[in-house]
């Protein structure tokens, strides 16, 4: 019998598609790759008129054993394109979603949250 985590593996590895860069706090850098994509979030305007919009937002699908730390002082680079870590989703079975987010706009190396 083959085991879940086994599996998901094996399946990461034929469905991946972009090379990525996370970075630690301390600047340790690990090159790994992942599946890159953009999901719609609904939310609701800040008026009472109860109208919902969607918005997209980063999500980068990877081996958990890469991400195990992985909180919001961690970036991500994809494309030439920094991300920090919104949050993290650990499936249980070897796989996590990381939600990310752009940086400040004000400067790009300051913490998002």
């Amino acid at each position: 019998m083959v085991n879940k985590n086994s599996i998901n593996a094996r399946a990461l590895k034929l469905t991946t598609d972009t090379p990525v860069t996370l970075i630690k706090p301390n600047g340790d850098t690990t090159n790994t790759q992942g599946i890159f994509g953009y999901a719609l979030v609904d939310y609701e305007a800040d008026a009472p008129s109860g109208v919902v919009f969607q918005k997209r937002q980063a999500v980068l699908t990877l081996s958990t054993a890469d991400c195990e730390e992985a909180d919001q002082s961690w970036q991500v680079k994809i494309n030439n394109h920094l991300f920090f870590v919104a949050q993290g989703y650990p499936d249980g079975q070897g796989i996590t979603e990381l939600w990310l987010a752009n940086p400040p706009e004000n400067n790009p190396n300051d913490k998002w949250c």
